[in-house]
């Protein structure tokens, strides 16, 4: 009988483990949103532009800032922020 509630308790105390955790990664992606201003569609579309000028001209930008556009275009993609149409 013991061994039963142990179990439950470890079964309960891992489900709000994750579910703490899944919460904190939610308000971690809300705060990235209002920092960098994503779900402005001005914003938006001059992140896009900067990333299309990046894909047509190799040189456009520093390494530091072609990954910071393309991080961002990743996870506005990733979070439904813009969608990709081919």
């Amino acid at each position: 009988m013991n061994f039963f509630l142990k179990s439950i308790k470890r079964k309960l105390s891992i489900r709000f483990q994750n579910l703490i955790r899944k919460r904190a990664q939610k308000e971690q992606v809300k705060r990235i949103i209002e920092k960098h201003n994503l779900k402005d569609p001005i914003e938006q579309q001059k992140i896009i532009d900067k990333f299309v000028l990046m894909q047509q001209n190799k040189r456009a930008f520093g390494r530091k800032a072609r990954e910071s556009i393309k991080d961002k275009i990743k996870f506005m993609i990733y979070y439904k922020l813009i969608k990709v149409v081919e």
